[in-house]
């Protein structure tokens, strides 16, 4: 076993004891030591499943949730969001699934991976990862696509929305909507 990995363990067992031990003990709903308990246990389940994944490739089922980047008091314009999601689509037509699969292997190739069997999605999968949407954009014809358009919207968004890992397009509010860019849409 890697020492690494024993001593995240470790860390982390002792993390989980400290935890525990606050908030049996806590003086109120905001105790700052189970505060201080829950972002040091945070952090050492973090070091864990960094350490884990180092030494065998493989993960813990934790997840880690960013918290607040900032609060929301520090804006001081109130015309101005708190805070705004960018919400971008595009649409292409599928012209030759084996073209997706050519381009797919390419990147495969580049990335010194072994060619393995690659369905069309997997392999437009790999070009957006590699390339973006834009460049994807750009080299639709060339890969077996046909570009149909897009649209982009602002919208403003609640201070405390913590939907973008869990539910990012679950919900769409047209009230909200800022700012709204169409780009040409042809048919397809």
């Amino acid at each position: 076993m890697s020492p690494d990995v024993r001593a995240a363990a470790d860390l982390l067992k002792s993390a989980i004891d400290r935890h525990l031990e606050a908030c049996a003990s806590k003086a109120g709903e905001e105790d700052p030591t189970v505060q201080a308990a829950y972002d040091l246990l945070r952090e050492a389940a973090e070091a864990y499943d960094d350490a884990l994944f180092d030494a065998y490739e493989e993960v813990t089922p934790f997840e880690f949730s960013q918290g607040p980047i900032f609060e929301a008091s520090e804006v001081e314009d109130p015309d101005v969001p708190v805070r705004v999601s960018v919400l971008s689509r595009r649409d292409f037509a599928v012209r030759s699934g084996a073209d997706l699969v050519t381009a797919g292997r390419e990147i495969l190739r580049e990335e010194g991976e072994d060619e393995e069997d690659l369905s069309a999605v997997d392999a437009l999968a790999l070009y957006l990862d590699a390339h973006g949407v834009d460049d994807t954009v750009a080299a639709a014809d060339q890969m077996g696509l046909h570009w149909l358009g897009g649209t982009t919207w602002l919208l403003e968004q609640d201070a405390e929305d913590d939907t973008m890992t869990s539910a990012p397009f679950a919900v769409v509010d047209e009230s909200r909507l800022l700012h709204r860019l169409d780009e040409d849409v042809e048919a397809g």
